[in-house]
């Protein structure tokens, strides 16, 4: 039986309603804004980010922990926030260009932050053992 297919965009925003419920479940003042509601840009960053997983070796999805693809994962994000000259700062300010998550090491990152990683992977590994990919 061929499994249904589901785009990017489906599963980008999926992604970002389950981070954003969680973030709201602890209080998080920084909530983003609803999927409906993010800007184009702002949705391409989350699809194209979701494409280079896609394309890449996704069988390791479902061979490795959460806890070591969402290091990875987050390796992957610091390279491409400093790329765009984003840098570690205590508050998200996008003017400035600063994140708390732009840490020198992945072990300094909050618990918190590891879960949503986490949280997300989990979907990743569901989605890839479920669903064919559109990339």
């Amino acid at each position: 039986m061929r499994k249904p297919i589901i785009s990017l965009e489906t599963i980008a925003a999926m992604c970002h309603a389950a981070n954003r419920e969680f973030c709201k479940a602890h209080d998080e003042h920084d909530l983003h804004k609803p999927w409906d509601e993010c800007t184009e840009s702002e949705k391409n960053v989350s699809i194209n980010a979701m494409r280079k997983l896609f394309q890449s070796n996704t069988e390791a999805l479902l061979h490795y922990s959460a806890e070591v693809l969402s290091e990875a994962t987050w390796i992957e994000w610091k390279k491409s926030k400093s790329a765009e000259g984003w840098t570690y700062g205590l508050k998200k300010d996008p003017i400035a260009k600063t994140h708390p998550c732009l840490v020198s090491d992945y072990s300094q990152l909050s618990g918190y932050e590891k879960a949503k990683d986490q949280i997300y992977l989990a979907l990743m590994k569901m989605i890839v053992k479920n669903y064919e990919v559109l990339v």
